[in-house]
């Protein structure tokens, strides 16, 4: 036994000699290898060859710096400590040193010896500036949960340095993330008055610090109430301009936005006003508030045209606002849940009426309002195709709107019923783009390809249909490859009744009209004359829609359950059940029914890709929070 001890002592101490003495090569292969196993992530492996390379040599600060990382990463925070105040007693300490130091004790709950590690780092020689070094402190104290310190230390730095800007960004966020917004406030105030350049910035911040909607409002009324709008500077009232937005207090900001004109008036010229004011307007219609937009374009157009007489380009504003403005009516109006076709044509003889003084890019935006209200809302097909055809006309080349226009002038067609006047169109955009010969043409192709796709499919050539739309498929990046393999299937899926599938294309090309009773017509002929069709299911979902057309719920409503009833193996069934569920809610608004209705679909219809958008609708029918 004693000699076994003397052997294991013996073979220790030479092992130990051998460490210490390694030569260059056979440190620098070892190194390399405890390298490998700490970029695998076998730190025990290279913690192993770490400590016999550190024993060896001492002085290798590579050699600390991969023994610390790797007791760091195993938690062997005492080992870890222990190395690092020996490096300490050696050298010159760095900032790097100190604040891993600051790290490890802080994981060892030594948090005054922490924080004095930190002071030590600050004053230790670093290879950045100060600022930085600051910011490398300062980001591991927060990582560490040192906020309160962190804030101190940033003080006192500001303080030292006598820059009354810097830190402040910090120290502002700092006093934000403790829940002192009256201080974080004040800060980014102060930063504010001095440069108003960092009113984004500022924006910016109290956005992030109010993602949270349960504080958004508290945090926005603390920066509003250091605000003084008398004697504000034009930052600080665009700022709380900003956060009125933020509140909805959208007739507050307004005046905000006024004050704020006045004063460009003021400090300038009559040339100055209306700009903010039109901002201002842009961003509200956008979030809906119509009627302080309206009157905000009304005050920007009051502004811009008594600019006109010093500076001529400000007449393009004038234009721009007065566009605005007719946008705003429309958007309100669509809002509305039944608007009368009375205000409706008024706005498309608004636009009409706006465009013919108006530079071309204004001219055709609001003629393409125009256009679309009187095509798609009123169904005035004779008015849209003037309109659409009075682009065309206007425009001194091919453009986006321009195509827009030649695409709308074929759907009016297709709507008509004159197949013949929509070959016509998609031909004359062709021939355009032919002789064009531009790379960006090419999804103009696809959708002309396309448009002629649907038109065989309406005329029963679907052959010819699936030809084109194989062509359009075969680029998966193409705007209109979904449309395309929806076609495509619908052929496909149902050419087992050509007869039927007719009938349904021929329904289909009726319902783009306004002679909807002879779409519902053909809808419903082609169960009843076609039972064992698969498009009949389908026809019966597309007669349902008509009938919603129709304003005729309860006979929508007597299909859908018929067909629940009668077609129990329809593919389709779930459906049917989810639209009987969605109109009675939205249409017949009885919001008890639909919530049975919804709760009854996710019963029956578990692995339907409809039960996202029920259970979501059940839950707001039921109130739940999240």
């Amino acid at each position: 036994m004693k000699r076994s001890i003397f052997f294991i002592a013996v073979f220790l101490i030479a092992g130990t000699l051998r460490a210490q003495q390694i030569d260059d090569h056979a440190f620098a292969q070892q190194y390399r290898l405890a390298r490998v196993y700490e970029e695998t992530k076998d730190y025990a492996n290279a913690m192993r060859i770490y400590i016999m390379l550190h024993k060896a040599r001492p002085d290798a600060s590579e050699v600390s710096d991969g023994l610390f990382k790797c007791y760091y990463t195993l938690k062997r925070y005492s080992e870890a400590d222990t190395l690092l105040t020996e490096e300490t007693s050696k050298k010159q300490p760095s900032l790097e040193l100190y604040v891993d130091l600051a790290r490890v004790r802080a994981k060892l709950n030594r948090k005054q010896e922490s924080l004095e590690a930190f002071d030590h780092a600050l004053k230790a020689p670093s290879q950045y500036d100060n600022f930085s070094s600051v910011m490398y402190i300062l980001q591991t104290m927060t990582e560490l949960g040192y906020q309160e310190e962190a804030l101190a230390m940033l003080i006192r730095e500001r303080k030292n340095a006598g820059e009354s800007d810097l830190y402040t960004r910090e120290i502002a966020g700092l006093y934000f993330k403790l829940g002192k917004y009256e201080e974080g406030a004040n800060e980014y105030l102060g930063m504010l008055r001095r440069d108003e350049h960092t009113l984004p910035f500022i924006e910016q911040r109290v956005a992030q610090f109010t993602a949270d909607t349960t504080l958004r409002s508290s945090i926005i009324k603390v920066v509003t109430s250091h605000i003084d709008i008398n004697e504000a500077t034009p930052g600080e009232l665009r700022l709380l301009g900003w956060c009125y937005g933020e509140l909805k207090n959208y007739r507050g900001a307004l005046t905000i936005y006024l004050k704020l004109d006045n004063l460009g008036i003021q400090s300038s010229s009559k040339s100055a006003g209306g700009y903010e004011l039109y901002e201002f307007a842009n961003r509200i219609r956008k979030e809906g508030a119509f009627e302080i937009a309206a009157t905000a374009y009304s005050e920007a157009i009051k502004r811009f045209h008594e600019g006109a007489g010093n500076d001529p380009q400000r007449k393009y504003f004038v234009a721009m606002a007065e566009l605005g403005s007719l946008e705003t009516r429309e958007a309100y109006l669509r809002s509305l849940p039944s608007p009368s076709h009375d205000s409706l044509d008024l706005i498309v003889a608004a636009y009409q009426t706006y465009a013919p003084s108006q530079p071309n890019d204004l001219a055709f935006e609001a003629l393409l309002h125009a256009g679309e209200l009187a095509f798609g809302i009123l169904h005035r097909y004779p008015d849209a195709k003037n309109i659409y055809e009075n682009i065309v006309k206007r425009s001194q080349s091919f453009n986006d709107k321009t195509r827009d226009s030649y695409f709308a002038l074929e759907e009016i067609a297709l709507a008509q019923g004159d197949i013949a006047a929509a070959v016509s169109r998609l031909a004359k955009i062709s021939d355009i783009i032919s002789k064009r010969n531009r790379v960006e043409d090419s999804e103009t192709v696809k959708h002309i390809l396309f448009e002629r796709a649907r038109i065989d499919y309406f005329n029963g050539a679907f052959d010819s249909s699936l030809v084109k739309l194989d062509s359009i498929i075969t680029d998966p990046n193409s705007d209109y490859t979904n449309d395309a393999i929806g076609l495509h299937s619908l052929i496909t899926e149902n050419s087992g009744n050509l007869a039927a599938l007719k009938l349904f294309a021929k329904a289909e090309l009726t319902a783009l009209g306004t002679d909807l009773n002879s779409a519902l017509s053909a809808y419903r002929s082609i169960p009843e004359n076609y039972p064992g069709a698969t498009i009949a299911d389908e026809s019966i979902l597309r007669a349902v829609e008509i009938l919603v057309q129709l304003q005729k719920p309860n006979d929508a409503l007597a299909m859908l359950a018929t067909m629940q009833e009668k077609m129990l193996t329809s593919p389709l069934l779930d459906k049917a059940a989810f639209r009987e569920a969605e109109i009675i809610e939205t249409i017949i608004k009885d919001k008890a029914k639909a919530l049975r209705l919804y709760e009854d679909f996710l019963e029956r219809y578990p692995k339907s890709p409809l039960c996202t958008e029920s259970r979501r609708r059940a839950r707001t029918l039921r109130g739940d929070s999240f």
